[in-house]
């Protein structure tokens, strides 16, 4: 049988009940605090990486701009000397034109040059073909005597046939004594 409930009974039940029920409640609350307090903490670090992170950003552009700025004038200085270089060499270019002219103009008597080079001594090699042995020589002969050039000798000579006749490749080297016109900047 049971016993039966006295007013008694329930009031010492009630705060056993009440207490468990102010416990959760507690516990609940805490448990919201430390979750709060955990958020706000996690704001506040990654605020604080943030700022630290822009700040790193902000060195390394600033870093980065010096580097541009001094690899710029670097630049801009090896393109001033390079540009002075180029100056100063332009002012020693030969004007090669009258020379080759000159050396061009003396295909003469079926003598035809297929190759013509010169050096900055103006010695010039000239490589071509004749069709008698007493074309070279009047050519060799010619360079002696003309006062434009000097040192003329002839450094190969070999005989050919071209068309079944009898030809002669030879190489002639001669310096030009001519004026040299210089190539500056026309002021």
């Amino acid at each position: 049988m049971r016993k039966a409930r006295t007013g008694l009974d329930d009031l010492l039940e009630t705060p056993k009940k009440r207490s468990f029920g102010g416990f959760l409640l507690w516990g609940f609350i805490v448990i919201v605090v430390i979750l709060v307090g955990y958020v706000t903490w996690a704001r506040y670090d990654l605020q604080q990486k943030k700022e630290s992170l822009e700040r790193s950003v902000a060195a390394l552009e600033d870093e980065e701009k010096k580097q541009i700025a001094k690899e710029g004038y670097s630049r801009s200085s090896a393109l001033k000397t390079a540009q002075q270089i180029l100056e100063k060499a332009s002012s020693y270019r030969i004007n090669w034109s009258p020379l080759y002219r000159d050396v061009v103009s003396l295909e003469r008597g079926g003598i035809i040059f297929y190759s013509l080079s010169a050096n900055r001594e103006r010695v010039f090699n000239v490589s071509g073909i004749a069709p008698r042995m007493e074309d070279i020589s009047a050519l060799l002969l010619y360079l002696k005597k003309n006062q434009k050039f000097d040192e003329a000798f002839v450094s190969q000579i070999s005989e050919v046939r071209k068309d079944e006749e009898k030809a002669f490749n030879f190489t002639l080297s001669f310096r030009h004594k001519g004026g040299i016109q210089k190539l500056g900047k026309q002021k």
